[in-house]
């Protein structure tokens, strides 16, 4: 994950010159802290759910060519750091997932074949801040 930092001074200089800037950060602040949000509220949840939510996030964000599977480029290693899951735990739970049919993994992807059953995993995850299927067309959300 990129991080932009922007020195005080300078951004009070272009805030003066450009009023919109100040839309542009509360705008900015506003995502990140809903994203926070459901950050901890998912924590609260069983690691496969975590993961799942965590696939939703990574699928909704790549486009989707019609009629193709949602292919995510990301290996276990990206995974286990992102999520915060030992890579170990993230390799079973990725398994029990491809046994299940609902996704196929090869190395460096996840191609989720199964959206409707993946969103199973998540109905009882409180997604009251932020909810991933919203924008995945397929998922009936």
């Amino acid at each position: 994950m990129d991080a932009y930092v922007l020195p005080q001074a300078k951004l009070q200089r272009l805030a003066e010159n450009e009023p919109e800037v100040y839309k542009f950060l509360y705008f900015i602040g506003n995502r990140i802290h809903t994203s926070n949000l459901q950050l901890l509220l998912n924590s609260l949840h069983d690691l496969t759910s975590r993961l799942v939510y965590l696939l939703f996030e990574l699928a909704r964000s790549q486009p989707k060519v019609a009629n193709a599977e949602w292919t995510l480029t990301i290996s276990q290693q990206q995974l286990s750091f992102v999520s915060g899951i030992s890579r170990p735990r993230i390799n079973q739970i990725l398994k029990r997932l491809e046994r299940d049919g609902e996704i196929r993994t090869q190395r460096g992807k996840i191609v989720i074949q199964d959206l409707q059953a993946l969103q199973a995993r998540i109905n009882q995850v409180n997604l009251m801040f932020r909810d991933p299927r919203k924008l995945i067309p397929s998922t009936g959300q």
